[in-house]
């Protein structure tokens, strides 16, 4: 049976799965990964909004269309970019949502069928008791099952009766329509093959509370105690799940990839020869999932839709990890891939033998992640990670934090946007600034001066810069009387500058350095120019 729980707090957390071995060229010509190591990681966020009503059950027709039932007649909604509220009707929870089409949906739950026609969700006509899982193999047949082995038959038009023993039933699969499985209390298993019902045997007496068949030739039944059964199409074994955790929902887009959820939440993954468990964030339980296809699954944990994203990893070092903690729903994947060489627009701060690509599928915003990568250096709280801005040497920098131990990273939080990737020693000047010098020269009338020439490569965090000088051992101070105002300020494009000092004495040395104002009030600074007027 599922035990409900209602929470306010998620978190979520990152596991890693290896799959498989390839080999993936280089971004730019000659660059090449060192290694040929291909890992998929499966990464859960939260991706609707939080409702306080208990999420029972999900299903998805497509990619932009998604439906979550729960508590007090609740229903989400989902576009495939951001998810809301529809109207039910009705405040009976529901426990169950098949949706076999953008057309049709059916919803059932505590005495009550609602039925979703592409637009909004109306009253099925039928007198119910409470209903716990259903399944529409096509438009013409759903089944419903439920309390005391109630089940229920929609032929396209109306529901029919009929009550199978009595045991409850709490969920029901439907590969073809001439195939279903539903599962419940004390192990009960039984299989419809068109017409009539039968028992199964299951060879077990743990409570069922959830099916799933990819094809007429496997299904998945999970339950209490970390309960797995397997269907290869004549008979039903037990498969070793590596968990004592009650299962409560399973899902699989296709032979296999099959997902399994329940309590402390367990989030459990087949790979098609066995099956690895892991936890998600705080130890509240995840009630159902589905899976669009093998990248991409939806959970629902308490009050919220968890959105699952296919990492694809190549060649990554240990110590890389990247967490997405919140996307609208459109990432269909990403792929992370490691090079062991100097990006080729690397400053020198940057320069320390590895950058990585960052590519997302589906969108390339409307999500937010935490990034963190291992470095060749021991990192400081100067170090920084940097994303590439695609022209010149211009780079994006920041960090949050961090580690030496067991792994060298580095990790920035708030990432919004994904490209060229690389861990610094220290923010580079040069991410804005190209080029800084300070010479003495003959002016026009005859005296000597000190003409500073500076450029950069990006203005895209740049209002200005302020030049400071100071004679041989005395104090800086800022020589500009304002603000030298940046020429491209707010653009990833570059300018040229150029500062005259007229107040300079024949054999005085000088010292020159620029300091460069950022739009958030931080300041990057460039090297020291030093001058000996003659």
């Amino acid at each position: 049976m599922k035990t409900f729980f209602t929470f306010t707090t998620m978190q979520r957390s990152l596991r890693v799965l290896a799959l498989a071995v390839m080999l993936t060229c280089g971004l730019f010509a000659g660059t090449q990964p060192a290694h040929a190591a291909t890992t998929t990681v499966h990464d859960w966020f939260i991706e609707s909004p939080f409702t306080a009503n208990t999420l029972e059950g999900v299903s998805c027709p497509s990619t932009t269309l998604c439906k979550g039932v729960g508590y007090s007649g609740t229903i989400l909604s989902s576009n495939g970019t951001s998810w809301s509220a529809d109207t039910s009707g009705t405040t009976s929870p529901f426990q169950s949502v098949a949706c076999p089409s953008t057309m049709l949906c059916k919803a059932v739950g505590g005495g009550v069928i609602r039925s979703w026609n592409g637009t909004s969700w109306s009253v099925d006509t039928f007198s119910v008791t409470t209903l716990y899982g259903v399944a529409c193999p096509d438009l013409n047949l759903c089944i419903a099952v439920g309390l005391g082995g109630s089940i229920r038959t929609w032929n396209g038009t109306s529901w029919s009766a009929q009550t199978v023993g009595t045991t409850t039933l709490r969920s029901v699969a439907c590969p073809s329509t001439t195939l279903c499985k539903a599962v419940g209390l004390g192990g009960t298993i039984l299989s419809r093959d068109g017409t009539s019902w039968s028992a199964d045997t299951s060879g077990v007496t743990s409570d069922l509370d959830s099916v799933a068949c990819p094809s007429t030739m496997l299904c998945k039944a999970v339950g209490a105690s970390g309960t797995i059964l397997s269907w290869n199409g004549s008979a039903w074994s037990a498969d070793t799940s590596n968990t004592t955790n009650g299962l409560f929902g399973v899902a699989c887009a296709s032979p296999t990839l099959c997902k399994a959820v329940g309590n402390s939440a367990t989030i459990g993954s087949w790979d098609g020869a066995s099956w690895s468990m892991e936890t998600f964030g705080v130890s509240n339980p995840i009630f159902a999932i589905v899976c669009l296809s093998t990248t991409q699954c939806k959970a629902s944990q308490g009050g919220t839709i968890l959105g699952m994203v296919a990492q694809t990893r190549n060649n990554v070092s240990a110590g890389l990890a990247l967490d997405v903690t919140g996307s609208v729903g459109c990432l269909t994947g990403i792929t992370i891939t490691e090079f062991q060489s100097n990006h080729p627009n690397a400053t020198s701060q940057l320069q320390n033998g590895r950058y990585w690509t960052i590519t997302p599928a589906g969108c390339t915003s409307g999500f937010s992640a935490t990034l963190t990568l291992p470095t060749t250096f021991t990192p400081t709280a100067n170090s920084t990670l940097c994303r590439y801005l695609g022209s010149g040497l211009a780079w994006n920098c920041n960090t949050s934090s961090f580690t030496t131990t067991p792994n060298l990273t580095v990790t920035r939080a708030t990432v919004t946007q994904f490209s060229d990737w690389a861990a610094g020693t220290s923010a580079p000047t040069s991410a804005t600034l190209t080029k800084f010098g300070a010479k003495a020269k003959t002016g026009k009338t005859g005296k000597q001066v000190v003409r500073v020439k500076w450029e950069t490569g990006s203005e895209l965090q740049v209002v200005g810069f302020n030049l400071w000088r100071k004679k041989g051992n005395a104090q800086w101070i800022m020589h500009n009387a304002q603000l030298i105002a940046a020429q491209h300020a707010g653009e990833i494009v570059g300018g040229q500058y150029k500062f005259v000092d007229k107040k300079v004495k024949a054999g005085a040395t000088y010292f020159y350095k620029l300091e460069i104002v950022r739009a958030d009030g931080t300041s990057e600074w460039s090297e020291e120019e030093k001058v000996s007027v003659p």
